[in-house]
């Protein structure tokens, strides 16, 4: 079994990744920041990143989400995620894009992702090592 490799990546302020989020339907691909939030159950992303992907949101199943900022229409698409632009912390799911979520609040990776991985927040140094999932792991996550 090879080694797992750790990242990580430093931060200012708030804990903000780069991310990579692919579109299999569109071939589209397009790279943006958004907040690590361990109180989000869901990865949001502004729905412009969902247009600038080609995603036809118009029939998509809608959800209702609530949060800090009260209760938010969103429509759901499947997508790649790439953290870090790195293939080792990638991952398939289904995540919420909402209109005005980059003035609101910015994209959020939630614990759908993050349960994915092994994090760690250190705010005394800003920085955050990520330890991609196993090899039963990765195997599992490809195939959804």
């Amino acid at each position: 079994m090879p080694p797992k490799l750790d990242f990580e990546f430093t931060y200012q302020q708030e804990p903000v990744v780069s991310v990579t989020v692919y579109s299999p339907f569109t071939g589209r691909l397009f790279s943006t920041d958004a907040l690590i939030d361990t109180g989000a159950e869901v990865s949001m992303f502004d729905i412009a990143v969902a247009q600038r992907l080609g995603i036809d949101l118009t029939r998509a199943p809608s959800a209702g989400i609530v949060g800090v900022g009260g209760r938010v229409e969103a429509r759901l698409a499947e997508v790649e995620l790439r953290l870090m632009d790195n293939a080792e912390l990638r991952l398939w799911l289904e995540v919420a894009f909402v209109a005005g979520q980059t003035q609101d609040l910015g994209n959020l990776i939630g614990l759908d992702v993050l349960s994915h991985f092994d994090f760690g927040l250190s705010h005394r140094s800003p920085c955050v090592p990520v330890t991609p999932p196993d090899v039963s792991s990765k195997s599992r996550l490809s195939s959804q």
